[in-house]
């Protein structure tokens, strides 16, 4: 099964009679420009760190799929340029490839 695709973004709901007050992480605009917004998380705790807890929700998922493609794009690039004449590391942080290769892996596999 897939994830529902992003953008995400956040509405505060009430039901018709005004009651069951919550904050919902939805999906932001259908393909079709329809804004039948299928709901991914309900809060009913409104509390400013319910809020900022969405929001960093909302900014990670609709970021992920970028960043994931920039850094496999990278990864081959930084192999090449990391490397000094002796096969070993130039740069002053030896590890950084292979930590952003490992990464690129682990998130890979997630999906």
């Amino acid at each position: 099964m897939e994830h529902t695709p992003v953008p995400w973004d956040i509405q505060n709901k009430l039901d018709l009679d005004g009651s069951n007050a919550r904050l919902e992480v939805v999906k932001g605009i259908n393909k079709d420009g329809s804004k039948d917004l299928p709901t991914i998380v309900r809060m009913l705790n409104l509390s400013e760190q319910s809020y900022t807890n969405a929001r960093f929700i909302v900014q990670a998922c609709n970021a992920h799929e970028e960043l994931l493609s920039l850094l496999q794009r990278a990864v081959p690039y930084m192999k090449t340029v990391s490397r000094n004449d002796t096969g070993g590391y130039s740069d002053n942080d030896p590890t950084l490839y292979e930590e952003i290769r490992d990464t690129v892996a682990r998130l890979q596999v997630t999906l």
